[in-house]
């Protein structure tokens, strides 16, 4: 198999879906090209992140339940299975990208696609029967992410966002620039912006007895606050007074 030299790129799942709309025949097969080549190259980290994330939970469960290795079996069961998840999870991305993206190409081009990098039927079944196995593995590392998002969710599409993979030294439809902006958001980062938005919620102004006005804001639209987190005071209107 000819070696490609591509990156990853994750996005917003909606961003992914409005880009297969407008997107060009050329552009939607390049995109196919490259994650079928990850799906193919790459297929043996999905059996071993599969097989991973079995050994975690069957070693950390026989090191939690010996009296005095408790935090061992925790630290194996918890980390092991969050890193094996992440990886086996990728495949599961990359395979749905390839499916969207398999829907929107033109009869010719879909079937131009499918005859790249060709595989056995054994090979496919056997991807296939990896992939579902690795789905009911994984619902509670997606569970765990869903809950993360509630407070970082550019973070989480970093992580779990629609998968593609993108040729080096070229930006199809503006994506790897979409994506370096998800990659960039730490966990901290999104958490602190999405206090932040959750605190601004409601933004109402105050004067004080010098005449002078200050925006103060709500998580509520009850209780204001200066933006020093000092209390402003109470509203019954929806910020339209402040007593």
């Amino acid at each position: 198999m000819e070696k490609l030299d591509l990156f990853d790129v994750s996005i917003h799942e909606k961003e992914w879906k409005q880009f297969r709309k407008s997107a060009s025949q050329e552009e939607l097969l390049i995109l196919g090209v490259g994650v079928r080549y990850r799906l193919i190259s790459k297929r043996v980290i999905s059996y071993l992140s599969a097989l991973g994330i079995l050994l975690s939970v069957i070693v950390g469960m026989v090191l939690f339940s010996c009296l005095d290795m408790v935090s061992a079996g925790l630290i194996v069961l918890v980390v092991g299975y969050l890193i094996f998840s992440f990886l086996a999870t990728k495949f599961i991305r990359y395979n749905d990208s390839y499916k969207q993206i398999c829907r929107s190409l033109n009869k010719e081009n879909r079937a131009t696609l499918k005859n790249v990098f060709k595989v056995s039927a054994a090979a496919a079944f056997f991807d296939s029967l990896v992939q579902f196995i690795v789905i009911w593995l994984t619902i509670p590392y997606q569970a765990i992410l869903m809950l993360v998002g509630m407070v970082a969710p550019n973070f989480v599409i970093a992580k779990n966002g629609a998968l593609i993979a993108i040729p080096k030294g070229c930006d199809v439809g503006n994506l790897a620039a979409v994506g370096e902006f998800y990659a960039s958001r730490s966990l901290l980062d999104d958490w602190e912006q999405t206090s932040y938005d959750k605190s601004h919620r409601y933004t109402a102004t105050v004067t004080n007895d010098m005449g002078c006005t200050q925006d103060v804001h709500s998580a509520d639209g009850i209780n204001y606050y200066y933006e020093d987190g000092s209390f402003a005071g109470r509203s019954d209107d929806n910020g339209k007074t402040i007593h």
